[in-house]
């Protein structure tokens, strides 16, 4: 009886103690966002990354990359989206995105084919909605896609992360999306991730926004 309610005690001890953690970041540099043509030319430098179908461009991938990602290897995704502001009038999104399935993913450097020739995570989801204009709009959740890269063995909190965009036919004018090198950290890719540390009763979240 004695045994039982020392364990009891400490499980509550444990619930009602629990977190929660709030962390804000986003695409911080030049090089951890692009976008490539179906010539396989890639733009890293560009004030845009297109993550919707363009006739006239061509462009058929996208990627951002968020470094410093302080998420343990293991834990439970509960929900996570990424968000991109948009300028341009309302306008449909149509693409599926996925992870770049590494421990660390690299950041990009120009080079052809440099999105399209990465390996990406067997779980994708696909983003089928309308921009809102001078904000930022949000995917659906991608928790699944995230945890793919959490659960591989040579993950470690601190890693970066690379999100890539199939972009799906659709009809024009395409969504493009603000990059870093348009104004910086203020209107660049975002990441949201709520997550829970396995083994224990607290609750950690990360919103990953700046």
């Amino acid at each position: 009886m004695k045994k039982a309610f020392i364990i009891a005690f400490l499980f509550c001890y444990n619930f009602a103690f629990s977190q929660t953690y709030t962390l804000r970041d986003s695409v911080i540099a030049s090089s951890d966002d692009t976008h490539e043509r179906a010539d396989a030319t890639s733009y890293v430098t560009g004030t845009g990354i297109l993550i919707g179908y363009n006739v006239g461009v061509g462009v058929r991938w996208g990627g951002t990359r968020f470094t410093n990602v302080n998420i343990p290897n293991g834990a439970i995704i509960d929900s996570a989206s990424v968000a991109h502001y948009f300028l341009q009038d309302a306008r449909p999104i149509n693409t599926t995105i996925f992870a770049e399935a590494v421990d660390n993913a690299a950041a990009y450097n120009g080079s052809n084919g440099e999105i399209s020739s990465r390996p990406r995570t067997t779980a994708s989801v696909l983003w089928s909605a309308t921009t809102v204009i001078n904000t930022f709009s949000w995917s659906p959740n991608i928790a699944s896609v995230i945890q793919e890269v959490i659960n591989r063995p040579g993950w470690q909190s601190g890693n970066a992360l690379n999100i890539i965009y199939q972009i799906n036919p659709q009809q024009d004018p395409n969504p493009g999306g603000r990059s870093y090198d348009y104004n910086g950290v203020a209107n660049s890719p975002k990441l949201y991730v709520e997550y829970r540390i396995v083994g224990s009763q607290q609750t950690r979240r990360r919103r990953l926004v700046q």
